[in-house]
């Protein structure tokens, strides 16, 4: 345990959590806790209900207290966001004696005044009582391990295994591209929506998730696809000519473009450093503003006819690349193990 003590070897093995609060983000951790071996769990009540955030938190609060006093896990692994749930994590961990990792993958914008003295609170608690933090990108983790001076750990997205295609409809386009997006603050959609008026009927931008403005008044050329079953998206990814992730942010790594190399297609993605040190192959890179977006997209036109060897060269490249980082991220977590 924390101070010292060891946990009995006998019985069944102490439990292994992975935690998360949020849907839209918690892709990666389910496919990171398979690969771990741990338990998923995701307290999600009322998540989709506007106006009843603070009732949200008061449950998951309350459902990961209960499940950690509960279980008595030897590792919990915090999903941040959310951030109250990483803090959480950290409080009890004294308590109960777990090793606690926060996965940071996402750099997200923070509050200002007053609000952001609670969420540094929150957000370096966090981080600065966890035994290790992973963040998906070396620029992210420079400015991480100077923020809280704990061990942070590298680990890009693992390219997904997507489900077979089964008939995908409403491609109308001569030049289809998929638009991957959540509508967030540091995604550029409103300039997408605009580059889309530069282009030519042929092109069609299917723009993903579930979006604050209606589909009537949009460009012809826009089709707003909804939030898609898993079936549904995988056939999309599949099935359009080309994929589009952008982002404010300078070190992100965006979820997106991990499911573009698994589909195999051509990608347009925002010209920042840590897209352009982690995806270098087969990406077309823009400015987020309308006219080199709408410049990008016209670009990948030519990008069709990439070999069906190449494709497959750079997922196999990434694949192999991720499996050497998540041996590196094991050996940490054995580490932590050995030293209860």
């Amino acid at each position: 345990m924390s101070n010292g003590a060891r946990r009995e070897t006998k019985g069944p093995e102490p439990a292994k959590l992975w935690l998360a609060w949020e849907d839209d983000s918690s892709i990666r951790s389910r496919v990171l806790a398979e690969e771990l071996g741990a338990e998923f769990h995701a307290f999600t009540t009322l998540n989709d209900r506007t106006g009843l955030g603070w009732l949200r938190y008061l449950i998951a609060l309350s459902q990961t207290a209960w499940l950690l006093a509960r279980r008595r896990p030897a590792l919990v692994v915090a999903q941040n966001p959310s951030v109250l749930l990483a803090w959480q994590a950290a409080r009890l961990k004294p308590l109960l004696g777990y090793r606690l990792i926060v996965d940071l993958h996402t750099q997200f914008h923070r509050p200002t005044g007053w609000k952001k003295v609670i969420y540094d609170h929150l957000h370096l608690t966090g981080l600065r009582r966890a035994d290790a933090v992973i963040v998906t990108n070396d620029a992210y983790r420079q400015e991480v391990e100077a923020e809280t001076h704990r061990p942070v750990l590298v680990l890009p997205d693992k390219v997904p295994q997507l489900q077979p295609p089964e008939g995908v409809t409403g491609l109308t386009g001569t030049h289809n591209v998929l638009y991957i997006c959540t509508f967030s603050e540091d995604e550029p959609w409103r300039e997408v929506l605009a580059a889309a008026e530069d282009l030519d009927d042929g092109t069609c931008i299917h723009v993903s998730g579930k979006s604050p403005v209606p589909q009537e008044g949009l460009s012809s050329n826009v089709r707003l696809t909804g939030f898609l079953p898993t079936a549904d998206y995988h056939g999309l990814l599949q099935a359009v000519d080309a994929i589009m992730v952008l982002t404010t942010a300078d070190n992100n790594l965006v979820c997106g473009g991990y499911e573009a190399v698994a589909a195999r297609k051509p990608l347009i993605l925002s010209d920042t450093p840590a897209l352009r040190s982690y995806f270098r192959r087969g990406v077309v890179y823009t400015k987020n503003d309308a006219s080199a977006i709408a410049e990008a997209i016209e670009a990948t036109r030519n990008r069709r006819e990439i070999r069906e060897e190449e494709r497959c060269e750079i997922r196999s490249e990434m694949a192999d690349e991720w499996r050497g980082q998540w041996q590196k991220v094991l050996a940490r977590i054995d580490a932590l193990s050995d030293s209860e």
